[in-house]
């Protein structure tokens, strides 16, 4: 299906084959495009996880676009149906990632606060607790708040966030409180 995309997309390309890795439970490709506002060409990274099933059932929403017209000012695409993790799930996973990767990656961080800034999770609520009470236990993994892994994480900060983030979410993103969430809810799964 991945190698033959490009004839069902014609705007996407397929810069090499899908790998997998992990005992075949993990697969990661990359997709090209040209962008039509620059010309230029740009990446799409397609990650594919076997490892795990879902707690919670798919949900089918709409994916839509942040370009705008700016003369209709309205989006320049219409929005489409996606088959996508519930918003608990997939937040979990995030939180996951943020408290275990083995390299530390600010965007998850990110992605964290702003879900709790806007509402979209509840840090306090027992169904995400639990939903990464278990993706905790599943990665085998321990969570890493440490001194050492935060300094890496400031200093991504000025050089992998504020290049992809617009000015007003930049300025509301505060490193720290977000680890205040996350110790918090460490804490509250440890009782």
């Amino acid at each position: 299906h991945f190698a033959g995309i490009s004839g069902r997309l014609a705007c996407l390309g397929v810069s090499g084959p899908l790998t997998g890795h992990d005992g075949s439970r993990h697969y990661v490709g990359e997709l090209v495009y040209r962008s039509m506002i620059t010309g230029e060409q740009g990446t799409i990274k397609l990650e594919i996880g076997l490892r795990e099933r879902n707690h919670l059932p798919t949900e089918r929403l709409p994916a839509r676009t942040l370009l705008c017209d700016p003369y209709r000012d309205r989006p320049v695409l219409d929005d489409v149906l996606a088959q996508v993790l519930s918003a608990n799930e997939a937040y979990a996973e995030k939180i996951r990632a943020a408290l275990t990767r083995r390299g530390p990656a600010v965007r998850d961080f990110f992605d964290v606060g702003h879900a709790i800034r806007r509402g979209l999770v509840n840090p306090r609520e027992g169904i995400l607790l639990d939903l990464v009470a278990a993706k905790l236990e599943i990665a085998k993994a321990s969570p890493d708040l440490s001194d050492a892994r935060i300094a890496i994480l400031q200093g991504q900060i000025e050089t992998q966030l504020r290049p992809v983030l617009r000015a007003r979410d930049y300025e509301d993103f505060d490193l720290f409180q977000v680890i205040d969430r996350l110790q918090e809810m460490l804490t509250r799964l440890r009782k």
